[in-house]
């Protein structure tokens, strides 16, 4: 059944004006490393296809190993005289020197088009990783997942009292799901990492490890970036969520980074002490001397958070290369 889609597909793609490929590597459980392979074109009757194509299964992730398992495809997918009908790839590995320019060296209009939602992200880590104190609060987060994916104890008491699963932490997403659990469940977590502290049921390593949690989720510093990027994640969320639609152009990128941004300068604008709800908020603080930020500290942080976030993606996505093959009226046309 896969050679004979195989063989439509490559019919298909004969008869088109033009193609472009989206590759991505991917481990799988057993550890292989795969190349999923996809091809867009418009077809004879003028409709827009996305086809997965195959599943390569490669040595390892290197540019040079994607490159020549693309490129082998490539060879049979578009055999001589039709290398200019590839205009646009969306590839791993570096859009200069890696995977992407292997290509462009061969195929002269494979213009590398990076997926929008994804150079969000990328855009997002950049801007958090630009504040040290950010950087290190995105760290500590993502150590919540990876305390209780270790072992199915700790995931026992996780499901007995939060009776939420975290989500695993991403290279590659900023995910707003982290920041939300975290936030939304945040006493519960603390109940759960003192129930494993002082429940005398786990080994000195996981015991102390919880108590880290503990204190971490007692530190005003963390609290403060819990509810200050909780405040900030929907509209990073909504924006991506509008990047991943399939008919997209330059103008409504622009209007939706420019409400995105309106989104971001009305949270600046709100934001006082984002750190809990004051009198009531501190009933719950254990009298201990922690960590404090100062109110200065505070407005600080969060205008120089909401001015590497803006900055970053009005910059980012007014300069990104655009190549366009999404309906027949600009059929071919390709364009910055």
């Amino acid at each position: 059944m896969l050679s004979v889609m195989k063989e439509y597909i490559l019919e298909e793609v004969k008869r088109a004006d033009f193609i472009a490929i989206q590759a991505d590597e991917t481990t799988d459980i057993s550890t292989h490393c795969q190349l999923v392979l996809v091809l867009r074109y418009i077809d004879a009757n003028s409709n827009v296809q996305e086809r997965f194509f195959e599943h390569i299964t490669i040595q390892n992730a290197t540019a040079d190993t994607i490159a020549s398992a693309l490129m082998e495809r490539l060879r049979n997918i578009l055999p001589n005289g039709q290398k200019a009908k590839l205009i646009a790839q969306a590839v791993t590995r570096g859009a200069t020197g890696g995977v992407q320019r292997k290509i462009l060296d061969v195929y002269e209009n494979a213009h590398y088009a990076h997926c929008y939602a994804h150079q969000l992200n990328l855009i997002m880590q950049q801007a958090a990783s630009h504040i040290p104190t950010i950087r290190t609060f995105f760290s500590d987060l993502g150590g919540f997942s990876a305390f209780f994916s270790r072992s199915p104890q700790r995931t026992t008491v996780l499901d007995q009292v939060v009776a939420r699963r975290l989500p695993r932490a991403s290279t590659t997403r900023w995910n707003f799901h982290s920041v939300n659990t975290v936030h939304e469940h945040k006493d519960d977590l603390l109940k759960c990492f003192q129930t494993i502290r002082d429940s005398g049921n786990f080994d000195p390593l996981t015991v102390r490890e919880a108590g880290g949690f503990v204190r971490m989720l007692e530190d005003e510093t963390f609290c403060f970036f819990l509810a200050l990027f909780h405040k900030i994640m929907p509209n990073v969320d909504m924006l991506s969520n509008q990047l991943q639609k399939r008919d997209i152009d330059r103008l409504f990128i622009e209007a939706v980074v420019q409400r995105f941004t309106d989104g971001i300068l009305t949270i600046r604008a709100s934001i006082s002490s984002p750190c809990g709800d004051g009198a009531s908020d501190q009933q719950h603080q254990p009298k201990k001397q922690r960590r404090m930020l100062g109110p200065g500290e505070q407005q600080r942080l969060a205008t120089e958070v909401r001015c590497d976030v803006v900055v970053y993606v009005i910059h980012s996505h007014r300069h990104v290369p655009y190549v366009c093959i999404h309906s027949p009226s600009v059929r071919g046309n390709y364009r910055k």
